[in-house]
């Protein structure tokens, strides 16, 4: 099958349009770091993988045709709230996400999930942040006051999640890559081309490691 080239702003329709697969893009993304109790609410099935432990063999693969079947709705549209400096992301940017450090989890210090942006914004208030987030957050109302408490003003970036990589890539593995310079501390910019290279060669599944 001829692969789709996507250059531009259009790479979260190609890859609504083409999902679970992930058009050839150019354009620069994102790598957004995550501490692991946030990844485990997020992203439950890589944060579940124990240090030494291997993924269930018999879990069903994330292939073409069966995302609907393996990965609904509620858990392929995503919010991520943080206080993160940034002002803005603009819809179709690509993103990688990394587990922060945790010794008990198999994939800490390394690149866990892909998604594509679709929209960021500031609020100040629950109900803002709850109108806006709506299903697509594991985090309950009171969490989310609790964390306005703390912060004053909370960033949401709700994002497509189009799944983990297969064998997520360590921090080494990004440098070697030229993808990423040292582990990521906040929102990091790296290098589209790069990171398609790297998504189309290691692919995506719904768990790590199938």
């Amino acid at each position: 099958m001829r692969k789709i080239v996507v250059p531009g702003i259009n790479l979260l329709t190609a890859v609504a349009s083409n999902y679970p697969r992930v058009p050839k893009f150019f354009r620069d993304g994102l790598a957004i770091p995550i501490q692991s109790h946030f990844h485990k609410k997020l992203f439950p099935e890589a944060s579940s993988i124990a240090h030494g432990q291997t993924p269930d063999l018999f879990e069903i693969s994330w292939r073409s045709g069966d995302a609907e079947r393996v990965a609904p709705a509620s858990s392929v549209r995503k919010a991520y709230l943080s206080n993160a400096p940034k002002n803005e992301i603009e819809p179709g940017t690509p993103l990688i996400f990394y587990l922060s450090k945790d010794e008990a989890l198999r994939y800490s210090q390394r690149i866990t999930a892909f998604g594509i942006s679709e929209q960021y914004m500031s609020a100040t208030d629950v109900e803002t942040v709850m109108k806006v987030v709506r299903l697509r957050t594991v985090y309950s109302t009171e969490e989310i006051r609790r964390m306005l408490q703390q912060k004053l003003e909370l960033k949401v970036l709700k994002f497509l999640f189009v799944g983990y990589f297969k064998e997520p890539p360590t921090i080494q593995e990004m440098i070697d890559r030229e993808i990423l310079k040292s582990h990521p501390q906040s929102f990091t910019r790296v290098d589209g081309r790069r990171l398609s290279n790297l998504v189309e060669e290691i692919g995506l599944s719904h768990i790590p490691n199938i």
